[in-house]
């Protein structure tokens, strides 16, 4: 069975400050950089689970029904900051999920 990573990161401050366009590439070069390390996984983008016009509680019931499904999780630079990404952070690490972070293309963990 493939492993499934999950991204978590800000999303409503950022697309508040810059858009939903510019969310929306933070999380896909953060995607891209998955995909070439883990070529076999399955990566599941937030950005592509929920609608464009979906509210934030909405957003995160979908989101931890995807999380829930993962081995791997990795934050976004700014996850701190972000109440559903603290709330991923909490969910994750309390089932086990190898834990990693994405800064400026870089994996690290």
């Amino acid at each position: 069975m493939a492993m499934r990573i999950f991204i978590s990161g800000p999303v409503s401050d950022v697309v508040a400050r810059s858009g939903y366009e510019a969310c929306r590439v933070g999380f896909a070069n953060a995607e891209r950089a998955l995909r070439t390390r883990y070529p076999e996984a399955v990566v599941q983008n937030p950005m592509d689970l929920c609608g464009k016009d979906w509210g934030w509680l909405r957003c995160m019931v979908k989101c931890i029904g995807a999380l829930r499904t993962c081995d791997m999780m990795v934050q976004l630079q700014g996850w701190e900051e972000s109440r559903g990404a603290r709330m991923e952070f909490w969910i994750g690490k309390h089932l086990g999920l190898r834990m990693l972070e994405y800064s400026n293309g870089v994996i690290y963990g």
